[in-house]
């Protein structure tokens, strides 16, 4: 996994960000793209669904249905401890991003984007909104959960090459933990 320091002053935690990162949330702020949180309306679930179904066939992996995303998410987010977020350009929604918190540590559950449009940095400057507002509740650390092996970020061909190219722009360490034993 890849986890970005949030606590502290905010302008030190942008600094933190490899310049890649820094540069992308600059071209999607010139760009124009705008992000906002949005409530866990069964209409805005309808539109991240979409959203994460479109990515999932893209990136070849598995979803489970709409009826368990809706759950889950209107749990947490009633619970005080999940939110979505929606990244726009020319008010077309192009990306979403659905993020948990449990004490000082959050967690990008779930993500998706449009295939056929996009803007520059739209990505970037969706987690950069979210760093914002764990930065403002008190959140430290930011778990952008799944990335390929670090001897393997530069392989193509790896499943996770392009998802680690992305995360990494956040911070270029990535963490590897001891994986499940059947």
């Amino acid at each position: 996994t890849v986890t970005v320091d949030t606590g502290g002053d905010l302008q030190d935690v942008m600094m933190s960000l490899p310049q890649r990162g820094r540069r992308a949330i600059r071209q999607a702020q010139k760009a124009g793209v705008t992000v906002e949180s949005v409530p866990c309306t069964d209409h805005n679930i309808s539109q991240m669904y979409n959203l994460y179904i479109e990515t999932a066939q893209d990136a070849g992996f598995a979803t489970r249905s709409r009826e368990y995303y809706q759950d889950f998410y209107q749990h947490y987010e009633q619970a005080g401890q999940g939110k979505l977020f929606f990244a726009y350009h020319d008010s077309q929604l192009l990306a979403g991003a659905y993020v948990m918190t449990y004490g000082t540590k959050a967690i990008y559950k779930d993500g998706g984007s449009r295939r056929s449009k996009t803007a520059p940095g739209v990505g970037h400057l969706l987690h950069w909104t979210i760093i914002e507002w764990l930065n403002s509740t008190g959140i430290k650390e930011y778990d952008f959960f799944g990335a390929p092996p670090a001897a393997r970020l530069s392989d193509t061909t790896h499943p996770y090459h392009g998802i680690g190219v992305f995360k990494t722009s956040f911070s270029s360490h990535i963490t590897e933990y001891v994986g499940a034993y059947n």
